[in-house]
C-alpha cells in the first residue's frame, strides 16, 4: 500500500514535471514561429526569464533553497544577471518564480508586437 502511494506521488511529480518542461518548449517555439528572426533578442531574453522562473520553481520544492542560494546559483549560470538579482531579493523567495515569469511574458508581448508591427 505505501510503496503504491510513494510511486503515485513520484509518478504525479514526474508528469508535472514533464509538463512544464513541454511548455517552455512550446513557449520558445511560438516565440520562434511567430517572431522569427526578427526579434531573436526578445526570444533570448523571454527565455532567459522562463528559465529562471522555472529553475526558481525548482529550488521553492525544497524548503529554505530558494532564497540566497537559488539566487546565487542563477547567477553564477548567466541566466539572472547581476541588477535582476538585486531586484529579485527585494521581494519573498515565494514570489519570485511568478515575478520572472511575469518579465518573460512581458518581453515576450513587446517582442511579438514589434514583430506585427513590422510585416
Amino acid at each position: 500500500f505505501y510503496a503504491n502511494q510513494c510511486y503515485t506521488r513520484y509518478m504525479t511529480l514526474y508528469n508535472l514535471t514533464r509538463s512544464m518542461l513541454n511548455e517552455s518548449h512550446a513557449f520558445v517555439y511560438v516565440m520562434r514561429v511567430f517572431g522569427g528572426d526578427r526579434i531573436r533578442g526578445f526570444t533570448r531574453l523571454s527565455t532567459r526569464y522562463f528559465v529562471a522562473a522555472m529553475l526558481l520553481d525548482f529550488y521553492s520544492l525544497k524548503p529554505g533553497s530558494a532564497d540566497e542560494l537559488a539566487l546565487g546559483e542563477l547567477r553564477r549560470l548567466g541566466v539572472i544577471t547581476q541588477l535582476e538579482a538585486e531586484t529579485l531579493r527585494r521581494h519573498k523567495a515565494d514570489h519570485r518564480p511568478l515575478i520572472t515569469m511575469s518579465w518573460a511574458a512581458s518581453v515576450a508581448i513587446q517582442g511579438l508586437g514589434s514583430a506585427k508591427d513590422a510585416e
